[in-house]
C-alpha cells in the first residue's frame, strides 16, 4: 500500500510538470516561434543599431527556390510604397534567393523602412557586410503601359506562334547567360548567330517556356547607373531627391534586334516600383537621348526625324514639353542642350539655351534653337551603300569647347589615296568632318580626315577641308 501511494504521488507530480511546461509553451511570444517559411528573419523592428552612414540592405524575404522568389518579387512590386530604382530585385545569397527592396545608407532608407512598416509590411534590416554581395538574378519584369505582352513558342517560327500573354508587373525567369552563348540582351554587342538573339528575343523558363521580346521585360540591373555609353541596360536615374537620393524615374535601353550591321535598342522610361513604363522604339540605336545634369528634363529622338523634350515632375509620369523637327543626337552640355542636323546639303550644330537649368514645372514656350555652326555639303558625295546607316558623333564638351563629327563619301582623288594606304584591306573611302566650336559659336574649326570603312587605317589621312558652300 505504501508503494502504491508513492507511485500515485509520483504520477501527480509528473503530470503537473507536463501541464506547466505546456502552458509556458502557449505563452511564448511570437518572436520566439519558428519563423514563417519564406520570410526574412532577424532582429525585431527598431532593435538594430546602425549609424546614419552605415550601408544596409532591406530584405523582404528569403526562399529555397527561384520559383518562390519570383512570385515574392511580383508581390513586392504590388506594395503600396514606392521602392527606389532599381529595386525590388532578387539576389542570390548562399543557397537562398532573397527578395531585396533597397540597399544604401541607413539614413536614406529609414523613411522607406518606416513607410513599409506603416503599410503592414515590416522588413529585415541587415548590414551590407552581413547581407553579402548583390549577385542579382536574371529575372525579367514585364513593364509596359499596362497592356499584356505576348510569349512566343520556341524555337522561332514564321509566323510567330503566341502561346501565352504576360501581364504588366509579372516576373519571368530568364535563361542564364552561361547557358546561352548568344544572349540577346547583354550589352548591345551581340556577335552570336542565335536567331532569337539576333531578333531581340529572350528565352523564358518560368512561368512557362517560351520567348519574349527584349524591350517587353526589364532586368532590375538595367536601371543600375554605370558608365555614360549606350550599352544595353545602362540605367540613368533622373530627378534624384536630395534627402533620400532616390530617383523619380530611370532611362534605360533594351536591345530590340539587329538589321544587317545596325543594332537597334528601345529606350524605356521606368517609374519607381516599375508601375509605369514609357517606350521609345529604336531611340537608343545611336545614343538618341540625354538628360539634364539636375535630372529634371530629358531629350530623346523619336521616329519621324524629331527631337522631343520631356519634363521629370516630382510625382506622376513624364510630361511632354515640345519638339524640334530635324534635330538629332541630343546632349546636355552645361546649361544648354546641343543637337545636330544632318541633311544632304548641309551639316549644322544648334544650341537650345538654358534647358539644363529649367525647372520641371516650367511650362513656358521652349527657346528657338540657335545655330552655331554650319557646313554646306551639297558638293560632297553621300555615304555609299556599303556603309551601314550612320549618325553624327555624339556632341561632347572639352575645355569649354564642343566636339562632334560627321561622315560623307569621298571624291575620286581621295579614294585613290585611301586605296593606296589600305593596300589589300581596302573597303570604302570615308571623309570625316570634325567640328570644334565654343558653346556660343565662337572660334569654329573644321578638321577633315580620310579613312577606310570597316578596316580603319593605322593613322587617318589628314586633308584640307573642302570649302563650305
Amino acid at each position: 500500500m505504501i508503494c502504491l501511494a508513492k507511485m500515485r504521488v509520483f504520477v501527480l507530480i509528473f503530470l503537473g510538470v507536463m501541464i506547466t511546461a505546456g502552458c509556458r509553451g502557449q505563452a511564448s511570444p511570437p518572436s520566439e516561434q519558428a519563423p514563417k517559411k519564406g520570410a526574412a528573419t532577424g532582429p525585431a523592428a527598431g532593435t538594430e543599431h546602425f549609424s546614419d552612414s552605415d550601408v544596409v540592405v532591406l530584405v523582404d524575404s528569403a526562399h529555397d527556390t527561384l520559383g518562390a522568389a519570383r512570385l515574392a518579387l511580383e508581390a513586392a512590386l504590388r506594395l503600396p510604397v514606392d521602392l527606389p530604382l532599381p529595386y525590388p530585385r532578387v539576389e542570390r545569397h548562399g543557397d537562398l534567393f532573397r527578395v531585396v527592396l533597397a540597399r544604401g545608407a541607413f539614413s536614406a532608407l529609414r523613411a522607406l523602412r518606416q513607410a513599409l512598416a506603416a503599410a503592414g509590411h515590416p522588413v529585415q534590416v541587415l548590414a551590407a557586410g552581413q547581407a553579402g554581395n548583390d549577385d542579382v538574378l536574371r529575372l525579367g519584369i514585364v513593364c509596359t503601359d499596362g497592356d499584356t505582352v505576348p510569349l512566343y513558342a520556341a524555337p522561332l517560327s514564321s509566323p510567330l506562334k503566341e502561346v501565352a500573354r504576360l501581364k504588366h508587373g509579372q516576373v519571368v525567369a530568364l535563361k542564364e547567360e552561361d547557358d546561352d552563348p548568344h544572349p540577346g540582351d547583354s550589352d548591345g554587342d551581340e556577335e552570336g548567330s542565335s536567331e532569337e538573339a539576333e531578333k531581340g528575343f529572350l528565352p523564358v523558363l518560368q512561368p512557362q517556356v517560351g520567348l519574349v521580346r527584349g524591350p517587353d521585360v526589364l532586368l532590375p540591373a538595367d536601371c543600375t547607373p554605370r558608365d555614360e555609353d549606350n550599352d544595353d541596360g545602362n540605367g540613368r536615374i533622373l530627378g534624384a531627391d536630395g534627402a533620400s537620393g532616390f530617383g523619380r524615374l530611370c532611362l534605360t535601353t533594351r536591345f530590340s534586334g539587329r538589321v544587317g550591321n545596325l543594332q537597334r535598342a528601345d529606350v524605356v522610361v521606368v517609374t519607381p516600383s516599375y508601375r509605369h513604363c514609357l517606350r521609345f522604339p529604336s531611340a537608343g540605336t545611336f545614343d538618341g537621348f540625354d538628360h539634364s545634369h539636375n535630372g529634371t528634363h530629358f531629350a530623346i529622338e523619336v521616329e519621324g526625324g524629331a527631337l522631343r523634350l520631356y519634363a521629370v515632375p516630382a510625382a506622376g509620369v513624364v510630361k511632354a514639353r515640345g519638339q524640334w523637327p530635324g534635330l538629332s543626337r541630343p546632349a546636355f552640355l552645361g546649361d544648354d542642350l546641343v543637337a545636330l542636323s544632318e541633311e544632304p546639303s548641309a551639316l549644322s550644330i544648334s544650341v537650345i539655351e538654358g534647358l539644363g537649368r529649367r525647372d520641371a514645372s516650367d511650362t513656358s514656350p521652349l527657346p528657338t534653337p540657335k545655330r552655331i555652326a554650319h557646313f554646306g555639303a551639297s558638293q560632297l558625295p553621300p555615304l555609299p551603300d556599303k556603309v551601314p546607316i550612320h549618325r553624327p558623333g555624339a556632341p561632347t564638351l572639352s575645355n569649354g569647347r564642343m566636339h562632334t563629327s560627321f561622315l560623307r563619301g569621298c571624291r575620286p582623288e581621295w579614294e585613290k589615296r585611301v586605296r593606296a594606304a589600305a593596300h589589300g584591306s581596302y573597303v570604302q573611302c570615308l571623309l570625316e568632318l570634325e567640328a570644334e566650336v565654343g558653346l556660343h559659336g565662337e572660334h569654329l574649326d573644321w578638321h577633315c580626315h580620310l579613312d577606310n570603312a570597316e578596316n580603319p587605317l593605322e593613322e587617318a589621312l589628314t586633308i584640307q577641308c573642302p570649302a563650305s558652300e
